[in-house]
C-alpha cells in the first residue's frame, strides 16, 4: 500500500524565518522573525514545514557543517517553543566560486527533490515561501506550483521593481504569505 503524500511549505531560512545578518555563523546571531507562529495554521491543515537554504558560509570557511547543524537544531528548538514543527532541514553548503557547480544550490532543485523523496511530499500540493527569486525558481524546478515572495527580513524586496511586477504571489512577511495560502486552500 502506498502511503499518502503530504503537502509541505518549503521555507527559506535566512530573511524569512530568521533575521538575515548576512553570513550567519553563530547561534547568538539567530533572531526569529515575527509571525512565525502563523505556520501553526498550515500545520493544522497537514502541511509539513521544511527548511531549504543555501549556506555558502560553509564553503567560505566561516562555519563548519557540524556548527551549521548545531545552529539548525537551535533554530528548531526556538521555533518549537512557539509551536512550530520543522519536519526537515536541507542545506546547500556550496559556493560556486569556491566549490564549483552542484545540484543543490538554489535555484537548482536538488534540495527540494531530496526533501520530496525523503519526507514523502506531494510537490503539486505544496508551496514555497522565500525572499529571493532563486527560492521560487528552485521550487518550480521541483514541481511546486506556487511560490510566494516575501520581503527580506520583513523589510525590503530582494529584487528590482520590474521583476517584482512578474511575481503573482507576494507578501510583506511570513504571516502575510500564510494568509495567501489559507485563502488559496478555501
Amino acid at each position: 500500500m502506498v502511503s499518502k503524500k503530504s503537502p509541505a511549505l518549503f521555507l527559506d531560512r535566512d530573511g524569512v524565518l530568521i533575521f538575515d545578518p548576512k553570513y550567519l555563523h553563530k547561534k547568538n546571531q539567530v533572531k526569529i522573525l515575527g509571525g512565525v507562529e502563523s505556520l501553526i495554521n498550515t500545520q493544522k491543515k497537514g502541511f509539513l514545514n521544511v527548511i531549504i537554504s543555501n549556506q555558502s558560509v560553509v564553503a567560505k570557511g566561516l562555519l563548519t557543517k557540524d556548527k551549521m547543524w548545531e545552529i539548525d537544531s537551535y533554530i528548531k528548538r526556538l521555533l518549537g517553543k512557539r509551536g512550530v514543527k520543522i519536519a526537515g532541514s536541507y542545506y546547500c553548503p556550496h559556493d560556486p566560486k569556491i566549490t564549483g557547480d552542484c545540484v543543490c544550490r538554489k535555484p537548482k532543485s536538488g534540495l527540494l527533490k531530496k526533501a520530496i523523496e525523503k519526507l514523502n511530499i506531494d510537490p503539486e500540493k505544496s508551496f514555497v515561501i522565500g525572499d529571493k527569486l532563486s527560492d521560487l525558481q528552485a521550487a518550480y524546478n521541483a514541481g511546486v506550483r506556487i511560490g510566494i515572495l516575501v520581503k527580506r527580513n520583513q523589510d525590503y524586496w530582494d529584487i528590482d521593481s520590474e521583476a517584482l511586477k512578474g511575481i503573482e504571489y507576494r507578501a510583506d512577511n511570513l504571516e502575510g504569505a500564510i494568509k495567501i495560502i489559507i485563502n488559496y486552500l478555501k
